[in-house]
């Protein structure tokens, strides 16, 4: 086993120690945002049974309004019928009076009649002289007859033009209600469908509700379920984090200089680049007391997991980082003889430590002591893990004096 020049028991209490603290910070987090799950979930089922108790109310209302519109369409049927009576019989008295009209005329053509003959029993009369006085009678009684039925007959002509108009008009008027009505029952067929639609509509949704608060409900019995389990494993996390402050009290977790191991290859080095480090482009992004990045590769160096507070620190999404490799943010400022002593260490299954400039997005940067560690399953070897935390200012500067004089 090389000879690292670090306590490396105290180093893996140091490991444990920074994992348990990022462990206790995510169970945190999930349990919030699953009590917050749970909340909303409990919300929305009150709101679908909100809905649920009004729909049923406009389901009701509709099938009144369904049954309302079959008693107004009943009647109008009714009424539709009783117009068409009322126009067949204003048609049929149309027909009568027509035949009374006729009748007044040849009544006034037999007064004509009357009348001539009350003429010619006058020239009768004045022939025969004084034999002829009663033929003048006849003749006057004749003519005054015609008259008065001349008369008669024609205050009857103008009584009958005068009903005919009006029935005339009346029978326009009713034919126009009739079409107002047939209009009307059309509308109400068209809006009863309409309705009976809605109602099919409304009773459908209705369903669909009833089935949606049931998978609510069943939701929001696995997620109290889930928040349990979550809050179980809360708890284990702090028994673990209870333990490592326990260990730190008992003296089992020692503080550590990772750069002391360094310091035979820097006494040995004859290189100097005093240009790094000394970038004012950069912006330095610093880590909090409580940050932990924690970050998974395969056997290759390909990353296949970044916890949260990586992606925010580095300011990358997943999307940039999975898949591609570990190195994606190595900074140029870093020596390679740092991560070939990476290699050499994790490569025969032993732990790294060490003072890291690691690069950011948008011309950024930040420092972390970073410690790694290979991972076996079944004695094969299945990739690496790398926690880092903040290291503090003293240790960054011998990091830097020290990267300045390596290759």
């Amino acid at each position: 086993m090389q000879n690292t020049g670090f306590d490396e028991e105290a180093l893996r209490y140091n490991l444990i120690h920074a994992s348990g603290k990022e462990l206790n910070k995510v169970l945190s987090e999930i349990e919030v945002l699953s009590k917050k799950q749970v909340d909303s979930i409990k919300f929305s089922l009150r709101s679908f049974d909100h809905v649920y108790n009004n729909i049923s109310v406009i389901e009701k209302s509709a099938s009144q309004i369904d049954q309302l519109f079959s008693v107004i369409l009943n009647d109008a049927e009714k009424n539709n019928e009783r117009l068409n009576e009322v126009s067949s019989a204003m048609d049929n008295l149309k027909l009568d009076f027509t035949t009374i009209s006729n009748s007044a005329i040849e009544i006034n053509s037999i007064a004509d009649q009357t009348k001539l003959l009350a003429l010619n029993a006058g020239i009768e009369a004045a022939r025969a002289g004084d034999a002829g006085v009663g033929f003048v009678v006849v003749a006057n009684e004749v003519k005054e007859l015609s008259r008065t039925t001349k008369e008669a007959n024609e205050n009857i002509q103008n009584t009958i033009l005068t009903i005919n108009k009006s029935l005339e008009f009346l029978s326009k008027k009713l034919d126009t209600t009739q079409k107002n009505i047939t209009n009307s029952f059309d509308h109400i067929n068209g809006s009863r469908s309409n309705i009976t639609e809605v109602t099919q509509q409304t009773s459908d949704f209705n369903e669909s509700i009833k089935q949606n608060i049931q998978k609510f409900n069943q939701l929001s019995e696995n997620n109290i379920k889930v928040s349990d389990q979550l809050f179980e494993l809360h708890t284990i996390g702090d028994t673990f984090k209870y333990l490592v402050k326990m260990m730190e009290v008992k003296g089992l977790m020692k503080s550590q200089n990772p750069i002391e191991r360094l310091k035979p290859l820097v006494a040995e080095s004859t290189f100097k680049d005093v240009s790094r480090f000394t970038s004012i482009m950069e912006s330095e992004v610093k880590l909090n007391l409580d940050s932990v990045l924690i970050s998974s590769t395969d056997e290759n160096g390909i990353i296949n997991f970044a916890n949260k507070t990586f992606y925010e620190i580095a300011g990358y999404s997943k999307e940039d980082l999975v898949g591609k490799p570990h190195n994606i943010i190595r900074h140029p400022d870093m020596p390679k003889t740092a991560f070939e002593d990476l290699w050499n260490v994790i490569s025969e299954g032993n732990l790294w430590i060490g003072i890291v400039k690691n690069k950011a997005r948008n011309n950024k940067y930040y420092w972390v002591k970073a410690m790694v560690y290979p991972c076996y399953d079944k004695n094969r070897l299945i990739g690496y893990i790398s926690v880092r935390i903040k290291p503090t200012k003293s240790e960054i500067d011998m990091a830097i004096d020290a990267y300045r004089k390596l290759p």
